[in-house]
């Protein structure tokens, strides 16, 4: 879930402090775990990860929850649980994590899915990115009402350590990128998966980055310009800019003649320049029609000029301004 620097809301701080809203609105008392904020290096934890409605604990709703369990510092169990919540999941939501309304309909609900992570998480301290803002204050307005939380948050640590280069900001998937990591983000367990690892990586002070080395994988975007507009079920933009670069293109933030592709997803913004097209589409519009050499394309078809297939081969190369 998009989560990072966040601040804690007003319903989050109550929760630190004990305190919840009844159904009239005021402020009462329940009882709410007691958080440690650790420090300590850890060995023996579970890494836990939230995919949610919105950021709001009190508003929205949890929608995916998984767990890895580490052990001596060993991966030996993990949990990953779709959750059925009350509302429609929102459009960016669905696109963001690929996480759909069909895939939740026979989801357990979310006091069945909490129980039974209580029942996994065994008292292990929790770690995560960002969970003390934002998945730990979810989890206790869900259910989650252990007597008491030892937690090490991630993000925290990372901003207590000092990187050998600077970083742009440190949020768990610069962090992945920093890392060579290769996995996806905004699903919950991949995000566990990453996290494991990252934690690792911070707790050991091992704080080399890691580049792919290019002779492992194939320069078949070398030299060709990309811009990305729209979501991707499922894939983050950052991604796929991540896979253009490890594949020798260059993704730069706007459309111009000199661009090779607009890699074009579905366009649910409410900003939008005309109500239906980015500008980065109306741009490649433009451009086309003076005679610019920019080609809009699919996902796919982004995928099959990674592969190799030549660029004339595309089923989808253009789209012409009476469309915009």
């Amino acid at each position: 879930m998009v989560k990072e620097g966040l601040r804690l809301n007003t319903a989050a701080r109550n929760i630190w402090l004990g305190q919840s809203h009844d159904a009239s609105g005021t402020i009462g008392s329940n009882r709410c775990p007691i958080i440690h904020k650790l420090q300590k290096k850890l060995y023996d934890f579970v890494a836990f990860d939230i995919e949610t409605t919105g950021l709001s604990p009190h508003r929205n709703e949890i929608i995916q929850l998984s767990a890895i369990k580490v052990k001596k510092d060993e991966v030996v169990d993990q949990f990953d649980s779709y959750v059925h919540p009350s509302e429609f999941i929102p459009t960016n939501i669905v696109y963001l994590t690929g996480i759909s309304n069909e895939t939740v309909k026979d989801a357990p609900n979310v006091e069945i899915v909490i129980n039974n992570f209580k029942l996994f998480f065994e008292g292990l301290p929790l770690v995560g990115h960002n969970i003390i803002t934002f998945d730990l204050p979810f989890l206790i307005a869900n259910g989650f009402d252990v007597p008491s939380i030892d937690a090490l948050d991630t993000c925290r640590l990372a901003r207590g350590k000092r990187f050998p280069i600077e970083m742009d900001n440190l949020k768990l998937p610069t962090l992945k990128r920093y890392f060579g990591i290769q996995n996806t983000s905004h699903n919950s367990l991949a995000d566990c998966e990453t996290n494991v690892i990252v934690y690792r990586k911070l707790r050991d002070d091992d704080l080399r980055p890691v580049t792919l080395e290019k002779a492992s994988v194939s320069q078949s975007l070398s030299g060709l310009r990309f811009s990305i507009t729209g979501e991707f079920m499922g894939i983050p933009r950052e991604d796929i800019a991540d896979a253009i670069r490890a594949h020798g293109g260059r993704v730069t933030g706007s459309v111009s003649k000199a661009t090779d592709y607009l890699v074009d997803g579905k366009q649910i913004a409410s900003t939008l320049t005309d109500g239906s097209h980015s500008k980065k589409e109306i741009d490649a519009a433009k451009i086309q029609a003076t005679g610019g050499k920019v080609k809009v394309i699919s996902l796919n078809d982004l995928k099959s000029i990674a592969s190799g297939r030549r660029p004339d081969k595309l089923l989808k190369t253009n789209f012409s301004c009476g469309e915009i």
